[in-house]
């Protein structure tokens, strides 16, 4: 596949994160910085965009939304940078089609195929930035979606202060179909595998303690998700 370059800078106040209700039900674990840098990736992919192109973000806005200091901040974001690309997201069922795989019972795909440092003195932007290739495979996901997805203006998304708080909020946010069903019912386990937690707290006292009731005032006061939420035994 062709990438080509992201053409001008754009104004982050506009942008807004659309993805496949399928590509956030899927499994993956991130740190905070790592998902907030995802973010900003896939908040530049436009609606007509028919292929992934080298997305361009300045170092000054990745200070922002990746809260880094000036000291040693190169260092950091490479850091950042080389970490998220060794992250991969599990596909449990690639015969539903974002994934053009058949016969496969789960595949794993990276998130980023390619980052490279831009110099200030690169025209045209005249800022020094990152710039970074989204994954191929990942394109049904992100591409020209036409339904069965939702649209999230990344400030929303981005102020989240943890990284469980940004899943649980996309989680229901998209379970719900951007808010537009008032009750969700989302298995437990599937539920644990889609935050990234896992085997952990396997006690619900736990998971309400520190996963939902935290998310729960999050979403509160950063986003539009107001929820509560109860167990149901089966």
């Amino acid at each position: 596949m062709e990438f080509k370059d992201q053409t001008e800078l754009v104004d982050i106040k506009k942008l807004v994160v659309t993805q496949a209700n399928d590509l956030v039900r899927a499994a993956y674990k991130m740190t905070l910085q790592e998902k907030r840098l995802l973010l900003l990736v896939i908040s530049l992919v436009r609606k007509n965009d028919d292929c992934f192109k080298r997305y361009f973000l300045p170092i000054q806005d990745i200070q922002k939304y990746l809260e880094l200091t000036n000291k040693d901040t190169y260092t950091r974001i490479k850091k950042v940078v080389e970490k998220l690309m060794s992250r991969v997201i599990v596909f449990e069922d690639p015969q539903k089609g974002l994934i053009p795989i058949k016969n496969e019972s789960w595949v794993m795909v990276q998130w980023v195929s390619e980052c490279r440092f831009i110099p200030a003195d690169r025209e045209p932007y005249n800022v020094a930035g990152i710039s970074l290739k989204l994954h191929e495979s990942l394109s049904k996901a992100l591409l020209q979606l036409k339904r069965n997805f939702a649209s999230v203006p990344f400030g929303q998304i981005a102020r989240m202060p943890s990284y469980n708080s940004i899943r649980v909020f996309e989680v229901l946010y998209h379970e719900s179909l951007s808010l537009k069903k008032c009750k969700v019912t989302i298995d437990l386990e599937c539920f644990r595998k889609m935050i990234g937690i896992g085997g952990k707290y396997p006690n619900f006292a736990f998971l309400k303690r520190d996963v939902l009731e935290k998310a729960r005032r999050d979403c509160a006061e950063k986003s539009p998700l107001i929820f509560d939420y109860e167990p149901v035994v089966r």
